[in-house]
């Protein structure tokens, strides 16, 4: 039996990720909502069930130990494999599960893929049994509890939210990642890029994302000579020192830390990145190739952001020293937009004093 497997992922296909541990690549199928969790290089630990049949040998698995024990209920349930049980679980998740059960709910269990009324009421007669309320409501909690230290209910991945989205809506948790891989994330600096981003959006074939800051911000893309092209970022400032990447109400802060910076002998480079997916590779590779150092700047978790975007970039072309500032794997908290941009040190000083410690 294959507990669980630690290693680095290694691929990443529609419905399993392969993880490389000890030369050996190990095809695990897992929900979507793990998929979207995965990015090709992070080192991730795998909760697995091995499905053995004369004729194939499969794992499944799940970031949750919680989430493999749900499973394994499933796989008991007659008429219910391995595949089935995966499907259930890309639809709901297994808190929602546990009391779906325990409260006699057929209607939510039918909204996970490929379960019809019948079977949904012969998974809870057969599960309602091995099931407790009280031990429902304390996995609840101890899984809010998981994301409020991860900071997870504010800085939650837009794509893993957009997968359970279409996920709920009927899509197939394949479809619904496939689709999301496929969707630009623009965070524009200033209202002359938002506007511009608009209209490049309306001219998209396909979906697009677009965040936006709630702090008013100078306007920096004035120039008669901008133009916003998806997936292209902007360089506002030479150097030779350090490399800014920036983008959304950091650029702005970025600017200002680059001319302290200056004052104090430091030549930075500062690029607008408006477009995180797809990311300007051959912009950040010669930049980074230009200068030997590059700091990533952010108003967002520096987990699955701009830094964790322009970091798998430089490690597969040309690995380079990193320094990723944005809000660390910390609680989030509301308030002020001022205050909060300088109490997670993302203003013009903080940038300036992080950058100079970074280079020197």
């Amino acid at each position: 039996m294959i507990s669980f497997v630690k290693g680095t992922v290694a691929d990443i296909g529609e419905n399993c990720l392969v993880v490389e541990n000890g030369g050996i690549g190990y095809e695990i199928y897992m929900t979507g909502q793990d998929l979207g969790k995965a990015r090709i290089g992070d080192e991730k630990k795998i909760h697995t069930f091995l499905y053995v049949r004369e004729d194939i040998l499969q794992l499944y698995g799940f970031f949750s130990k919680d989430d493999l024990g749900i499973f394994k209920l499933l796989i008991g349930v007659n008429g219910v494999g391995p595949k089935g049980a995966l499907g259930i679980l890309s639809g709901i998740s297994a808190d929602e599960l546990r009391f779906a059960v325990l409260s006699d709910d057929v209607k939510t269990i039918s909204k996970a893929p490929g379960i019809g009324k019948k079977t949904a009421q012969k998974m809870i007669l057969e599960l309602k049994d091995k099931l407790k309320l009280e031990d429902a409501f304390e996995m609840k909690l101890a899984h809010q509890q998981e994301e409020a230290a991860e900071g997870a209910s504010d800085l939650r991945d837009s794509r893993q939210e957009a997968v359970e989205a279409l996920v709920a809506l009927g899509y197939s948790s394949a479809d619904a990642l496939r689709a999301v891989r496929k969707v630009p994330e623009d965070v524009p600096a200033d209202d002359v890029e938002a506007r511009a981003a608009v209209f490049a959006a309306y001219e998209h074939q396909g979906p697009v994302y677009m965040r936006f800051g709630r702090l008013a911000v100078p306007v920096i893309n004035d120039n008669p000579d901008y133009k916003f092209e998806i997936g292209k970022g902007i360089v506002l400032r030479e150097g030779k020192d350090v490399t800014i990447v920036a983008t959304g109400l950091e650029v702005s802060e970025s600017l200002a830390a680059a001319k302290k910076l200056a004052a104090d002998g430091i030549d930075a480079k500062v690029i607008n990145i408006h477009t995180i997916k797809p990311i300007d590779e051959e912009l950040i590779v010669a930049a980074a190739k230009e200068t030997g150092k590059v700091v990533t700047v952010e108003e967002h978790s520096v987990i699955g952001g701009l830094g964790s975007a322009v970091c798998d970039v430089l490690s597969e072309k040309l690995p380079t020293p990193v320094l990723k500032i944005g809000v660390m794997d910390t609680f989030g908290e509301s308030g002020p937009a001022v205050e909060l941009i300088k109490k997670y040190g993302l203003d013009a000083d903080s940038i300036c004093e992080k950058v100079k410690a970074f280079v020197k």
